[in-house]
């Protein structure tokens, strides 16, 4: 099982890709989307939104299923964190990254944050999809 960290700022290119490739199993978790469904006052709810997330994981993890997992793209986000989350799942997993880089190389923060993980886990960086 796999969770693939995408950077991706469009889910449509994702949703391409995915055809295209032939991805069966897969669940998204969209971070944007789920804080505004359960209504998340960032940082103030932030340890209750983890414990959302990781259960969401969990539970998708225990049907055999890959996660994909769409982070949100400010400040505050740090790859070490979703890598962190490896520690704690009671399944064994493989950490993935896919990088549409063209949809996300005029945002310093992310390159560099993406850069400096690369080796860490599996990657593939796409130019254009």
């Amino acid at each position: 099982m796999n969770i693939v960290i995408i950077y991706c700022k469009t889910m449509q290119k994702f949703i391409k890709y995915s055809k295209i490739n032939k991805i069966k199993k897969k669940n998204i978790i969209d971070i944007s989307q789920e804080m505004e469904e359960n209504e998340i006052e960032y940082p103030k709810d932030l340890d209750y939104f983890n414990t959302i997330i990781f259960a969401k994981v969990n539970n998708i993890l225990s049907k055999g299923r890959d996660v994909y997992f769409f982070p949100r793209y400010d400040n505050d986000f740090k790859l070490e964190d979703i890598l962190n989350l490896q520690h704690y799942l009671k399944f064994d997993v493989k950490m993935k990254m896919l990088v549409f880089f063209d949809e996300i190389r005029d945002d310093d923060d992310i390159v560099k944050n993406i850069f400096a993980n690369i080796d860490k886990i599996e990657s593939q960086v796409l130019k254009d999809y």
